[in-house]
Parts: structure tokens; C-alpha cells; sequence
């Protein structure tokens, strides 16, 4: 029998049972990747492989990981590229111009170079200097439209408009809407010319139904004048600055001034509306008529040279101005009037009275100044300062000075309740009907006594009455006190130069001093007691 050979197991036992669970091991490893140790290598640098081919790691270091080896192949070489994630991969953005500012496209596309200066649609200006930048080609917060010697309508583009010739008659500039302007929007108007004056006016006025101020109109009266306005927006402007004194005419209430309209309820918001706020002013060659009389608030000043203020034909209602309460008299009258120049007409010739106010009417006024003023044809007095004591209180604190009273119906000037009252230099003439005097001190009672008066400077000639009178009549008590006039000349009146009624009430209350007439029909001095003959 042959002998049977046992070959050793090409593994032992123990070899297979690891053989086993290594393989079991490898079945249940994590999914997770885990880092990998290699042999060392240098610090700073990262294993991987440069170049396009498959082959063996590397340890590359830092310094070329953006070298051309990595990003040239994709990006190309050209200084000052920048990557990019594209629509279908990495690419390289080329330069842009110098100045260029980086642009994104949104989530959906890719960046891009904008160009310098940015458009004003782009947030920018479009200019690369500053001042460029403010100007009419930029932002447009600065720019200047110059005009010369006619009208102009304003654009909303404009930002100051100035003159560039002198006018040669009352011009008119129309302002953009207010609202085809930014709210706060501010538009100037100035004479840089010099070329405006008190009769060739430059009216700034409004667009369609908008208002300026309230009103219609800004006008600059006088040479290198401005003025500034600011929009809201909507349907408004409002000054802001002026050169020129802040000044509103009738016309910017409506009035025509032309010499036919009935200006009356124009003229009457003009005086509530410049009260206490604006300068009032009627331009020289203006006429204002009215068919009643005007109450004039407390803090109104006026000026009024060259104009006038008419009564209409066939007006057969009182007119005037009237410093009174308004009522016409009823309760203490305005303070802190002021009148300066302009003629007032009564227009006695084409209406039919009598009528009570006189062309400026004060009751129970106070601190008050008129200065230069015409009142003529008028259908009672030219003026009347008084009040009363009980009632409307007497006016107080009144300066007038070089007056013209001519062609009254009544009296030139009657004094009716004064105190503390000064009228240096008139004209009174002309008066017609009793009493006809040229001045006129008549307290009708001691609720209406003038006190502490001074009349001077006057030429009181050619009335049907006195001169001048000083007419207590018979009141009992003080009716006239403390009063005095002196430089006073009057002359072919048709009674006496100058007439102080010998009562108790006057006796020792007034004085003349440096009287002088001629040719008065009733003799120059007349009742005067001894001491009181100039």
C-alpha cells in the first residue's frame, strides 16, 4: 500500500479568521471621508498635482497656488483678471478702464465693468469735476438763465434767472408750475443788471391757479433787487429771500389798478393781507379806483408814490381810507400805521353826496405817520383826525408832515379828538362849503378835546373859510389845551387868515406865534384875544 502524502494548509487557521474580519471591517467602514496621513512635507503647502495629466501627489506649496501653472491654462495670463463663477464654469473677467468700478448682474448673470462718470440715471453725475457736477449738465443744483428787457416764462430747469439789460417798462416773468418742480425746490430771481427800478418793476407771477405767498405775484422795485422761491410740490411758492424788501401791491390781490375796475375788495385783502407782514406798495402810474371805503388794519405801511387811489364815478357811497375799527368807528381805531406818498381823489366832481369820511379818515388811531401824501376833490374833508373819548378813545401819537389838501368839499384838515399830535409843512386849499376852513380845530365836546398839538409850516390860502379856526364853540371845560402854531401863512381865504373863537374853552389853550397873511376877506387876525395875537 502506498504511503498517502498530507500537505500543509497554505494558510493557517488564525491567518484566515483576520483575513475575515478585515474584509467585515471594510464592509462597515463610515461613508464619511477621513484625512489621510502622509509622509512629511514642507509647511505651507497642500497635496495635490499641478498641471493637466494624471500622475503621482504633490506636495505644492502656497505661493503657487494661483500661479500660472494652476489659473493661466483657464484665465489666460493678462494682468489684472479677475475670476468668475459663468454660466457653465470658472472663467477670468478681463480688465477694465482705469476707474471703472465692478458691476454685478444679479444672481442670473454675470459682472461687469461700468465706466466712470456714472449717468445721473445711474446715481451719479456724469461729470468728473465737482462744479460740473452742480451745473445744469450734472445734478442741476446750479446754473444761471440769463433774460433780457421783455417777458420770460421760467423753466423748471432754471435755478437763477437774472436780467441782462436794463427795462425799459414794468416786465413779467412766469414761474414754472410748482408742481413740475421737486417739493423744496428753490428757484432765484435777481436783477443782476441793475436794470430795475421803482417804475420799471419786474413782476415775478404764478403759473396757472398756484399761488405765490398767498397771493399772485413777487415784484422787485429796485435795482440788483432778488428774490428766492421755494416750491411745495404741488400748487405753492414762498419766498425765502430777498434783496429787496418784501413788498405786495394790489395787484397781487386781483386788483387791475387801471383806472376804471372797482378795485374796492381787492384793495381791502391787500390791507389785511400786508398787515403786519409785507410792505404795502401801489408802483407810480397806478390807479386804483373803488365804490367804497377801505378799513386799514393795525401794522400796515404803505408806500405810494406816482400812485393813486380813486373814487369811481357814480361811487355814491363814503370812500376813503379809514383808520378805524371795523366798524368805522365804533371802538379804538388801528395802531402802528404808515402812509408814504401817493394821491388820494375824491372825485367829487362825478359823484353826488354829501358823504361823511374823508379821503384819510383816523378815529382813535394811534402811532401813527403820514408823510407826503395828495388828498384832493374830496367830498368832505381831505383829512380827519379824531376819535372819541368814550368810544373809539381820540387819536394819539400821529406825525404828519408836507400834506396837500386841495379842492375840498368841507375842510382841507379837521381836528377832532387828537393828542399828541404834530403836522409840520402843508397846502390846505380850495375849501368849499361851510365851514370851508383850511385847518379846522373843532372839538365837538371833551370827549373829543385836542390836546397837546403843534401845527407848523403851512400854507393855508385860497379857502371859502378860515384859514385856519381854532373852534371850541361853546364847550365848557378844556376843549383845547396845551396846542400851539407857528409858521403859518395864509392868504386870500374867504373869511379870516386866522380865526380863534373867544370862549372860556379856549382861552388859554392855544397860541400863534410867527402868524402871517394878507388879503383874507374877514381880515388876517380875527377874535383873538390880545395875548394870543403873533
Amino acid at each position: 500500500m502506498a504511503a498517502v502524502k498530507i500537505h500543509r494548509p497554505i494558510m493557517s487557521i488564525r491567518t484566515l479568521k483576520f483575513a475575515a474580519a478585515s474584509m467585515l471591517a471594510l464592509l462597515f467602514l463610515p461613508t464619511t471621508a477621513t484625512a489621510q496621513t502622509f509622509p512629511t512635507i514642507p509647511a505651507n503647502s497642500v497635496i495635490g498635482r499641478l498641471g493637466t495629466g494624471p500622475g503621482p501627489a504633490q506636495a505644492i506649496p502656497n505661493s503657487q497656488l494661483f500661479s500660472s501653472n494652476l489659473f493661466d491654462s483657464t484665465l489666460g495670463s493678462t494682468r489684472g483678471m479677475i475670476p468668475y463663477r459663468g454660466l457653465s464654469g470658472w472663467t477670468g473677467l478681463p480688465p477694465g478702464a482705469a476707474g471703472s468700478l465692478l458691476q454685478s448682474g444679479g444672481a442670473g448673470a454675470d459682472p461687469s465693468w461700468l465706466a466712470l462718470p456714472l449717468s445721473v440715471a445711474k446715481g451719479g453725475t456724469g461729470q468728473i469735476t465737482a462744479a460740473a457736477a452742480r451745473g445744469s449738465s450734472g445734478l442741476n443744483v446750479e446754473g444761471y438763465t440769463g433774460h433780457g428787457d421783455s417777458i420770460y416764462t421760467i423753466l423748471s430747469t432754471d435755478r437763477t434767472v437774472g436780467t441782462t439789460a436794463t427795462l425799459t417798462a414794468a416786465r413779467v416773468w412766469t414761474l414754472p408750475a410748482a408742481s413740475s418742480v421737486n417739493a423744496g425746490q428753490e428757484i432765484t430771481v435777481a436783477d443782476y443788471f441793475g436794470g430795475v427800478s421803482s417804475t420799471n418793476t419786474l413782476t415775478i407771477q404764478r403759473s396757472g391757479s398756484d399761488t405765490v405767498n398767498g397771493g399772485t405775484t413777487t415784484i422787485l422795485n429796485s435795482a440788483y433787487a432778488r428774490v428766492s422761491l421755494r416750491s411745495d410740490g404741488v400748487s405753492k411758492w414762498v419766498t425765502t429771500s430777498s434783496l429787496s424788501t418784501q413788498t405786495r401791491t394790489p395787484m397781487d390781490y386781483g386788483a387791475a389798478c387801471d383806472g376804471s375796475t372797482d378795485d374796492r375788495t381787492a384793495i381791502q385783502n391787500w390791507l389785511n393781507g400786508i398787515s403786519g407782514t409785507y410792505l404795502g406798495l401801489l408802483p407810480p402810474g397806478r390807479t386804483c379806483t373803488y365804490s367804497q371805503y377801505v378799513i386799514v388794519p393795525s401794522n400796515v405801511t404803505i408806500f405810494a408814490y406816482g400812485g393813486t387811489f380813486k373814487a369811481r364815478n357814480g361811487a355814491n357811497a363814503a370812500t376813503g381810507f379809514l383808520l378805524t375799527d371795523a366798524t368805522g368807528g365804533t371802538a379804538p381805531g388801528p395802531s402802528n400805521v404808515k402812509i408814504y406818498g401817493g394821491t388820494w381823489d375824491g372825485n367829487k366832481a362825478n359823484r353826488t353826496g354829501p358823504f361823511s369820511y374823508a379821503n384819510i379818515y383816523l378815529a382813535g388811531a394811534t402811532n401813527v405817520t403820514i408823510r407826503d401824501t395828495s388828498s384832493i376833490n374830496c367830498t368832505a374833508d381831505c383829512y380827519y383826525f379824531g376819535g372819541n373819548s368814550t368810544t373809539t378813545g381820540v387819536s394819539t401819537n400821529v406825525q404828519a408832515s408836507n400834506l396837500t389838501g386841495a379842492s375840498e368839499q368841507r375842510n382841507g384838515t379837521s381836528l377832532v379828538g387828537v393828542q399828541n399830535f404834530r403836522l409840520d409843512g402843508c397846502l390846505m386849499t380850495g375849501s368849499v362849503t361851510a365851514p370851508g376852513h383850511g385847518i379846522d380845530v373843532e372839538p365837538d365836546n371833551l370827549n373829543t378835546a385836542n390836546s397837546d398839538f403843534v401845527i407848523s409850516n403851512c400854507n393855508l390860502s385860497g379857502n371859502g373859510g378860515a384859514g385856519i379856526a381854532i373852534n371850541p364853540a361853546a364847550i365848557a371845560g378844556a376843549a383845547v389845551n396845551r396846542s400851539m402854531a407857528y409858521g403859518l401863512s395864509a392868504n386870500s381865504n374867504g373869511a379870516c387868515g386866522f380865526d380863534q373863537y373867544v370862549t372860556t374853552a379856549n382861552a388859554a389853550g392855544f397860541r400863534f406865534i410867527g402868524a402871517s397873511g394878507a388879503f383874507n376877506t374877514g381880515g388876517t387876525f380875527c377874535n383873538l384875544a390880545a395875548d394870543k395875537v403873533p
